[in-house]
Order: structure tokens, then C-alpha cells, then sequence
């Protein structure tokens, strides 16, 4: 398992690898380009997140220049409500606690993993490759699939409660509803009945 240090040090060696034109040569790692890695830059876009409630989106990006895990997958607002430029603005701190910010971010062989807080129940996955720009990637309907955006379907309020997900997914090309168990099946005790129902739409 790569510890932070390990990730942060490989990263250091294919941007200097890049800069000199030299390949890096380390065996416990992906093999690094002579073109500069699309995980040079400060932070890389992974996906969107869109809502019902106004045209505002949350962009994920990986930030491997972070030296802690949990700021790996960084989350912020482009708010398209207040102008067509999609100006920025970091997620509020109620927001970021119990909404749309990743959670449970960790290193797993060379595969960054994390949550969505407003989807715990799906584990998301970046592969770390120097050589190819970053991507998430999300098991549905029995099979992984590279996200291109996420929509919730949300009731407006400090604890959004969302009434549906959708996926959208760019390979392979498909869209994915999620939608939740109801109340009682979540208390009915049975695992299988409090799991999320996907369907291809």
C-alpha cells in the first residue's frame, strides 16, 4: 500500500523528470512520460455534480500535491446561477460536512478511493497512471464505468435530502438512476432491501 510520502514523492519525480526530459526510473511506479503528466497541475478535473435546485454545479478534481489523503479530492463551486463565466467559490462549511464534499478518501495499491457525502454508498476510484490524465471511475449495474457527471435530485435545505441520483457515464456511454430505499426498508433489518436500486435509463 503507497504511503502518502510515497505518492508525493513519485509525483515530485515525474514533474522534475518532465522539466529535465527524462524519464523517471522507479520500479514502484507507473512509468512516467518525457511529456509533462497530466498530473502536474495543481488540481485535475474528475467530474461534475449538477442539481435540480439552480444551475450552480460542484466540480471534483485530484490534487496530488496534497501532502494529507482527505485533501486529495478537492471539491468546489462553479456558480453559473450568478453568471454565465461560472465564477468559483469553496463549498460552505455545512456544505463541505454534510453534503457534497469527499469523504473517506484513502490509497489502495495505486488507486485513490473516496465517497461522495451526499452518496455514501458508492465507493469512487482514480487510478494513479502519470502517463494518462486522471479519471473516477464507479461500480454500476455490476460493472465500472468512467464518470462524466452526477445529478441529484434534492429537496433544498441546510441536509439536502435527495430523492434520486442519476450517473452519467462516458465509458461506457450510459445513464444510471439510483434510487434510494424507502424508510421502512431501511429499518426492516434486511441488507438487500436498504441498498440503492439502479436502473439503466
Amino acid at each position: 500500500m503507497w504511503s502518502v510520502c510515497a505518492f508525493g514523492f513519485l509525483l515530485l519525480a515525474v514533474q522534475s523528470s518532465a522539466l529535465a526530459d527524462e524519464p523517471a526510473s522507479l520500479s514502484s511506479a507507473p512509468s512516467a512520460p518525457s511529456t509533462p503528466s497530466p498530473w502536474a497541475s495543481a488540481g485535475v478535473p474528475l467530474f461534475r455534480l449538477t442539481r435540480n435546485m439552480n444551475a450552480n454545479e460542484v466540480i471534483y478534481e485530484v490534487r496530488p500535491q496534497e501532502s494529507s489523503p482527505s485533501d486529495f479530492i478537492h471539491a468546489y463551486w462553479r456558480m453559473f446561477a450568478k453568471s454565465k463565466s461560472g465564477p468559483t467559490e469553496e463549498l460552505t462549511f455545512l456544505e463541505s460536512k454534510f453534503g457534497y464534499s469527499a469523504d473517506k478518501v484513502r490509497i489502495d495499491e495505486d488507486v485513490v478511493k473516496f465517497v461522495i457525502r451526499a452518496l455514501p454508498d458508492y465507493e469512487l476510484a482514480v487510478k494513479i497512471d502519470f502517463a494518462k490524465a486522471p479519471q473516477a471511475t464507479v461500480a454500476l449495474l455490476g460493472s465500472p464505468c468512467v464518470i462524466e457527471r452526477v445529478h441529484l435530485e434534492v429537496t433544498d435545505g441546510i441536509w439536502p435530502d435527495v430523492h434520486w441520483a442519476e450517473i452519467y457515464c462516458r465509458s461506457p456511454a450510459r445513464r444510471v438512476r439510483l434510487t434510494p430505499p424507502s424508510k421502512s426498508d431501511e429499518k426492516s433489518g434486511d441488507k438487500s432491501k436498504a441498498k440503492y436500486k439502479e436502473s439503466l435509463q
